[in-house]
């Protein structure tokens, strides 16, 4: 009988602790809401840009938070290439589901390019951001082998590129696979690989995480690695790439070296830790942004495409 009366007192207590609800009160300064602009230059495609406004985080819920009605009859986005003393005029594509407006011009951006990108609505600050396109990397594959491992292949590439030792710079590699089926447009599959290159080291933020957030491609799986170490210099690297097979009829094989920004780098260092695991238990995380009076990123990226013959 006494177990009995423990337990029932037990349960009692877990029910008036679980049942309590504390109101807190915030009084700290509410952030005005601001435009919030991102762009993605990537050499040899048209460019885009998106906008949308922040709220104050104890407003927002869920996509709302990135809702605040921007008058597009009277906002504007403007693109300047080289210091032109034209800006070009962005045009309004459509609306997204998030709330953000895709804004879109028939430019091209080209390696060497210096893009001022400026956005102006009612009721907000105007905004600027600016970024160079870099140059793509040069690499060859210089080998490549098969082997059985863990019950299955792996293909084993050696590249040989050179960097140009100009500036400080970031690079990733992605390979891929383009598959075709008859007549029907033709899917990219990505790989993922490992690699020992000293290059590597303490370089495991995965890359295209924005690519992920403007443009869906969740799919590419990468990791960046800088010319700290290699900087002006030749270099040969091995990478593996598990669970490949032999080419069969219709599929073509490509290893892609792209150049980034380094806007792009700690955009998407931030963005990594912001989505680790273990957020609940670290330090609150900003999002790196280089837009002026403004959230967002504007960065830049040129790539190198090398088909793999095997």
């Amino acid at each position: 009988m006494k177990k009995i009366y423990t337990l029932f007192a037990m349960l009692l207590v877990a029910v008036c602790v679980l049942s309590c609800e504390k109101e807190i009160s915030f009084n700290g300064e509410e952030s005005a809401s601001r435009l919030t602009v991102s762009a993605l230059a990537q050499a040899g495609e048209p460019l885009s840009a998106y906008v949308s406004s922040s709220v104050f985080f104890l407003k927002s819920r869920g996509f709302e938070s990135f809702i605040k009605a921007l008058d597009v009859s009277q906002g504007s986005v403007r693109l300047t290439i080289n210091g032109a003393a034209a800006p070009i005029r962005m045009r309004l594509a459509s609306d997204q589901p998030d709330g953000s407006l895709l804004y879109n011009c028939d430019y091209v951006p080209q390696p060497g390019d210096h893009l001022v990108l400026e956005a102006e609505f009612p009721g907000f600050d105007p905004v600027r951001a600016e970024t160079d396109v870099p140059y793509p990397p040069h690499f060859e594959v210089s080998s490549l082998a098969f082997r059985e491992e863990d019950g299955g292949e792996t293909l084993d590439l050696t590249l040989r590129f050179r960097d140009d030792g100009s500036y400080e710079k970031y690079y990733f590699l992605i390979p891929r696979m383009e598959i075709r089926y008859g007549e029907e447009e033709p899917f990219q599959m990505t790989y993922r690989y490992a690699s020992d290159d000293v290059v590597f080291k303490n370089m495991g933020v995965g890359a295209f995480d924005l690519y992920g957030m403007l443009f869906g491609d969740n799919d590419v799986v990468s990791y960046y690695f800088s010319d700290e170490l290699i900087r002006g210099k030749e270099h040969t690297m091995k990478i593996e790439i598990p669970g490949i097979r032999h080419l069969e009829e219709g599929q073509r094989f490509f290893v892609e070296m792209r150049t980034v920004t380094e806007s792009l780098y700690w955009f998407d260092v931030s963005y990594a830790q912001l989505e680790s695991d273990f957020a609940l238990f670290s330090e609150g995380v900003t999002l790196y942004s280089n837009v002026q009076n403004g959230y967002g990123v504007f960065c830049a990226t040129a790539g190198t495409c090398v088909e793999v013959h095997f």
